[in-house]
């Protein structure tokens, strides 16, 4: 570790912090790395509405779709696709058993929201903002499209490939005994909030 003070992104270090500060950097750019690495495969992925969204749209699939809404100004629709991806890939990390995998869904999240000017973050925050009650209409009728759709039934390849643990097979990833009902409803209810029916 350096023993001299250091500028880190802006940010004044000294000491034994600088070290740290690298070390964040360095994953964040590998974890930024990682990401773009899991969506480009889906480089054509338009913006979809939730009548489009199916079983078999993995979150790098509906990362590269929210992006493209955003980048079309339909802001509304990309809060709606975040949320399917959102529940999409809580559902994902509830089956793969190596956690170590988990990551690729956080660096997703990193990604999707990464790099964009003030004035497309406060239009975001505003369609976000029709989110935060969780009371209102758009976000029931959110809540209600994608639990229409179901659960996930693709094999969740890109997580999977970020675990550590060792496998003995390649259908060695999946949690023992998984109960994909109760864990599409903790994705839908538990951690994003979708009222119960």
């Amino acid at each position: 570790m350096l023993a001299e003070g250091g500028d880190i992104m802006g940010v004044k270090t000294t000491g034994r912090f600088l070290g740290a500060a690298v070390l964040v950097a360095v994953v964040f750019v590998f974890g930024m790395v990682g990401a773009e690495r899991a969506a480009a495969q889906f480089n054509d992925m338009p913006c979809i509405t939730l009548s489009e969204l199916q079983t078999s749209d993995t979150p790098p699939r509906l990362a590269r779709s929210v992006r493209d809404c955003i980048a079309q100004e339909r802001y509304d629709e990309a809060m709606q696709l975040f949320l399917a991806y959102s529940v999409f890939g809580t559902f994902d990390q509830q089956r793969v058993r190596d956690e170590s995998g988990h990551v690729a869904f956080v660096e997703l999240n990193i990604w999707i929201f990464g790099g964009y000017p003030r004035d497309v973050m406060q239009a975001l925050r505003t369609a976000s903002d029709r989110f935060r009650g969780q009371t209102g209409d758009f976000f029931r009728d959110t809540c209600a499209e994608i639990r229409a759709v179901g659960w996930p039934r693709y094999r969740p390849g890109y997580m999977i490939s970020r675990g550590i643990l060792p496998r003995r097979s390649d259908d060695d990833w999946g949690v023992v005994g998984f109960d994909a009902e109760l864990a599409w409803e903790k994705a839908l209810s538990e951690v994003n909030g979708c009222p119960l029916w």
